[in-house]
């Protein structure tokens, strides 16, 4: 009986014995997201920029930059990690900090600013996705991916906390010279490349890995999203949430520095901030299964969008707890949407449909980034969030009514 290289591929992959595999390439992984949780230009990369003479709305433009990178790079990335390996797509990610870090670094004009946010924003698009895909699909190898929710909340919750000290830590550094933060952010991008183009992951084989391949996985996933409404609910209700999240927290630097805070009293403000977001990770990862409802999360929308409202206001302690309030919120929703969106989700198309949320939020960001940029200079910080806030429910509240005559229960793994 004749058997084609391809087909004798196909049963060397098929018959790999991945449990071995999976008990110990966790740790390589879980390295991984603690050094890629954060940057150490984090809470000064605006500043940066501001001292570098750039104005708000300039910032707001390049911001733009990244998440135009993203909606085009997003939905493609996502296949490309179900199709050649999520491995080779975080190795990519890793490559695009670290030319990403060095052009804002340098930016001797605008235009090389762009370049920049447009390579860090295709970053994140290899990157998204593809990390809890991995993490899945190892559970999985080893028969633990009941277990994901919970492993899921504590690696999060471990690397928000590593993020805030790095946050803080490039902030503090920050006061003696930028270079340092920004030449630390680009070797910890040339470590964790390392370690990604380390991880041990089942083969693909050849049919899989070419254009076509990775053409079918995006068809899928698109084809799956379409197909599952609670899916597309849930990947809608992600990409506004996240977007008022991230102008709430990017912008706040420019909120905390008119508020008279020093570049070192930012980091160590968005460095607490982070570690509140982790312990609310953590316990989003102990919450029971009805959490992932609709109900709950609206709940946290609502604390997001008060939250956003407190941060524009001229008291600097409300301003705190509107930070604390977010950080709350944003922390128990995301392991309770990565987990309900992982069991929806087929295994072929993983990665691709979680980037399909990214590439919504990315949608989003390409207009309201600059936009709330150019309100706050022309109209202040508290009209700026509180039009946030507003258009976050009006938004949260149209992608409810759509699935409100197909309810779907939450998933009962946990």
């Amino acid at each position: 009986m004749q058997h084609s290289p391809e087909g004798i591929e196909e049963a060397i992959a098929a018959t790999a014995v991945a449990a071995p595999v999976a008990r110990w390439r966790l740790l390589p992984f879980i390295a991984f997201q603690l050094l890629t949780a954060g940057t150490f230009t984090s809470s000064i990369w605006v500043l940066w920029l501001l001292h570098r003479g750039y104005a708000l709305g300039q910032i707001g433009i390049a911001e733009a930059c990244y998440h135009i990178a993203k909606v085009a790079l997003e939905v493609p990335t996502g296949a490309f990690a179900d199709t050649i390996g999520r491995k080779w797509s975080l190795a990519l990610s890793a490559l695009a900090v670290t030319v990403a870090t060095a052009l804002t670094w340098w930016s001797p004009v605008f235009a090389v600013v762009m370049v920049a946010l447009l390579i860090d924003g295709a970053s994140g698009s290899f990157r998204y996705g593809a990390d809890q895909a991995y993490l899945f699909d190892a559970l999985k190898d080893e028969g633990r991916s009941h277990g994901f929710v919970r492993i899921l909340a504590n690696v999060l919750a471990a690397s928000y906390f590593v993020a805030a000290l790095m946050s803080w830590a490039g902030a503090w550094l920050s006061e003696w010279s930028y270079a340092w933060p920004f030449s630390l952010n680009i070797a910890a991008a040339l470590i964790t490349g390392i370690l990604a183009s380390l991880l041990p992951e089942r083969p693909r084989t050849a049919k899989q890995r070419t254009s076509g391949g990775v053409y079918r996985r995006l068809r899928t996933g698109i084809r799956t999203v379409r197909e599952r409404p609670v899916l597309l609910r849930l990947v809608l209700f992600a990409a506004f949430f996240f977007t008022a999240n991230t102008l709430g927290n990017i912008y706040l630097q420019s909120v905390l520095k008119g508020h008279g805070f020093a570049n070192g009293t930012i980091g160590l403000t968005l460095g607490i901030s982070g570690i509140v977001s982790a312990a609310a990770t953590w316990l989003g990862g102990r919450l029971p299964a009805g959490w992932r409802a609709w109900t709950p999360f609206m709940l946290l929308v609502m604390a997001t969008a008060l939250g956003t409202v407190f941060q524009g206001l001229a008291w600097v302690p409300l301003v705190l707890v509107g930070l604390g309030m977010r950080e709350v919120a944003i922390g128990i929703f995301e392991p309770l949407f990565s987990t309900w969106t992982n069991d929806e989700a087929p295994t072929e198309a993983r990665a691709t449909v979680l980037s399909l949320s990214e590439f919504g939020f990315s949608v989003t960001m390409v207009w309201s980034f600059p936009l709330t940029g150019l309100l706050a200079d022309r109209a202040g910080w508290g009209v700026a969030y509180g039009a946030v806030a507003v258009v976050l429910l009006v938004v949260i509240g149209a992608v409810l009514l759509i699935g409100r005559g197909n309810p779907v229960a939450p998933s009962a793994t946990g």
